[in-house]
């Protein structure tokens, strides 16, 4: 026998296995159902892997079976274009089976494929946990940056691991995703998940680009979405917070404990620049009263360094006489008052 005749002869056998496989199919045995199709996803050949996709492209087959197809086709077929739209067309139906379609994205998430980040981002809306936990480790996993914008609307889920897995990654991506935080952040769909998320997000990105943000989230009407930016701004530490902070303490002093731990990092991270704003408040005669004597409290907390840099100050000769005077009379109070 030649080399070709048995070559011949081995492809036959083959072909005889996988057709008897394929007879197998129509036991009435669920078992051994589920045994052929494990088994057909062994061979590469057009036949088996047609018959495999015809499993899972059709409802009169078990869920289950057609779950076992998706995990034969998986061995080999991944990569191919037919396998991603199919299981595509599973992941964007919500009537098929829940666990059919999980298995389906959970396969897809390991292509890690750019053009699916659409699909991915659809299933985090998705009744079922499992599907959008999928969905989410799918974007993660991707480390592209349509990916990440992708993934700000999951820090609203109802679900906290999942929230929790979104912060944490997001965290990582930097300042370059502070502008589709703020669209996220004025959406109208914006449940209050997702806007704590973002606020807390934006103090821990601690770039100056997330201050307009978070000024704006002071006057947002929600008690926690206020409290979380005022300590994001807190945490981002600029001088440019602190006029806004006053203001929002001069009409709700329910916040004073948090605008004066604000103020007061704020403060420590560059003395001299929150001097000049705290002085420029004091200075205005506009300025609130109760305001005024939270900064003089805070000034206090950061004694010695905040008398040295009115000292430092008031050494400008441009300065005006009386604004000289108020500033020797914040000078005494910081120096003579417990």
């Amino acid at each position: 026998m030649t080399q070709k005749e048995d070559s011949s002869k081995q492809s036959g056998t083959k072909r005889n296995k996988i057709e008897a496989l394929i007879r197998k199919l129509h036991s009435k045995n669920f078992r051994k159902k589920n045994q052929v199709i494990e088994r057909l996803g062994k061979y590469k050949s057009t036949r088996a892997i047609n018959t495999l996709y015809e499993i899972v492209e059709s409802s009169k087959w078990t869920d289950k079976q057609r779950i076992n197809a998706i995990n034969a086709l998986g061995k080999h077929n991944r990569k191919t274009n037919r396998f991603k739209q199919t299981l595509k067309k599973v992941v964007d139906e919500p009537s098929e089976n829940r666990e059919l379609r999980r298995a389906a994205l959970t396969h897809l998430s390991k292509l890690r494929d750019p053009q699916l980040i659409g699909m991915f981002k659809r299933a985090l809306n998705d009744d079922y946990r499992f599907i959008r936990f999928w969905a989410v480790r799918a974007l993660i996993k991707m480390s592209n940056k349509k990916a990440e914008t992708a993934l700000i609307q999951a820090l609203g889920d109802k679900d906290e691991e999942i929230r929790k897995n979104v912060y944490m990654h997001l965290e990582r991506s930097g300042p370059e995703i502070i502008p589709y935080l703020k669209v996220a952040a004025k959406s109208p769909d914006a449940n209050k998940q997702l806007r704590y998320g973002i606020m807390g997000l934006l103090g821990r990105l601690g770039h100056e680009d997330a201050i307009p943000i978070l000024i704006d989230a002071l006057d947002a009407g929600n008690d926690r979405v206020v409290r979380i930016a005022i300590r994001g701004l807190g945490k981002v530490t600029s001088a440019k917070s602190i006029k806004p902070l006053l203001d929002l303490y001069a009409k709700e002093n329910m916040y004073e404990r948090f605008v004066q731990s604000s103020l007061y990092k704020i403060a420590q991270a560059d003395i001299l620049a929150a001097t000049i704003m705290f002085v420029s408040y004091i200075l205005d005669e506009e300025s609130d009263d109760n305001a005024i004597e939270l900064i003089i409290q805070t000034l206090k907390n950061l004694r010695p360094e905040s008398t040295i840099a009115i000292g430092e100050l008031k050494t400008d000769p441009k300065l005006a006489e009386p604004v000289r005077e108020k500033m020797d009379g914040l000078m005494e109070r910081l120096e003579n008052e417990d």
